[in-house]
């Protein structure tokens, strides 16, 4: 998380960003509301919010990071926050697009079974429609040589 070797300085820039207090203010107000239409949109800096909320719930064990949430005036909003905001915008981040479940793997051996089986009655359609198509080819070219073979005849 950190690149500075220096936990004092580690420590202080994390009391002095107050960044607690921020990602607690920002999530206050998570959406905004179109005057025209009404409709409620998520505002662009939630994700900042989410992703820095996660980092610091993932180091909270780190000293520097502990001490920090420790000496939080507002530890209670802090933890409002994670398990409100951030646990609902992790959940809506986690789900599935289009409500598509994720497959077992009995369900992707009985889709490849389906998908053979599709396959192979689409080659068998393929290769009848190519016979034809060459069993017709062929009666054209043996109706064409007998025409000619008739005008020459004649």
């Amino acid at each position: 998380m950190f690149e500075c070797e220096s936990t004092e300085f580690r420590g202080k820039v994390l009391k002095n960003s107050s960044i607690a207090d921020t990602l607690i203010h920002l999530a206050k107000t998570p959406n905004f509301e179109h005057a025209s239409s009404s409709r409620a949109i998520r505002h662009g800096y939630m994700a900042l919010v989410t992703k820095l909320g996660n980092l610091i719930q993932k180091f909270k064990e780190n000293p520097e990071v502990s001490k920090y949430l420790n000496s939080l005036p507002n530890q209670d909003e802090w933890k409002q926050f994670v398990e409100g905001e951030l646990k609902r915008s992790n959940e809506t981040n986690n789900k599935n697009l289009g409500g598509q479940q994720p497959r077992s793997s009995m369900d992707e051996d009985d889709d490849s079974k389906d998908y053979e089986m599709n396959m192979e009655k689409i080659m068998a359609k393929f290769s009848n429609f190519n016979t034809g198509m060459s069993n017709k080819s062929n009666n054209d070219d043996d109706e064409e040589e007998e025409e000619e073979t008739e005008i020459n005849k004649n």
